[in-house]
């Protein structure tokens, strides 16, 4: 039995990138805030280095003109982003609601379907599941 390269590049690695996410999750969201703290805080580093040597500030006035100078900056880029992205969540959130009407009328379709036994043992996993969940939580 030979393993087909392509079927695990193309199955297996989406696996192990979702199982990861899944047990690694909070790891994975600690190191990418990291990252952006350290980002963030190289930037302030560069521009109050660039205000004191340009500009020939004392280092506090260098770190003021800095903090303000990134504080524009990111209201700029927010204002734009929200502009630009506006349309696509107002058009997402009607796909979204007729998609949600769609599904609801299935599930209700497929309940009624249902016999009693089967009911009580979908409403008894569920419980499970939420028990489960809230031992964990």
């Amino acid at each position: 039995m030979t393993i087909d390269k392509r079927k695990l590049i193309r199955y297996g690695l989406p696996a192990i990138l979702l199982i990861s996410a899944v047990f690694a999750g909070e790891l994975m969201l600690e190191g990418l805030i990291e990252f952006a703290d350290l980002l963030l805080e190289l930037s302030q580093h560069v521009l109050t280095s660039f205000y004191s040597k340009v500009f020939e500030l004392d280092h506090l006035e260098a770190q003021h003109k800095a903090a303000w100078t990134s504080m524009i900056t990111f209201i700029i880029v927010l204002i734009l982003t929200i502009r630009k992205l506006a349309p696509k969540v107002a058009r997402k959130i009607e796909e979204g609601k007729d998609w949600y009407k769609n599904r609801r009328e299935a599930v209700r379709a497929w309940w009624r379907g249902l016999g009693w036994f089967k009911k009580a043992t979908y409403l008894g996993g569920g419980v499970a599941a939420l028990a489960g969940l809230a031992m964990i939580l």
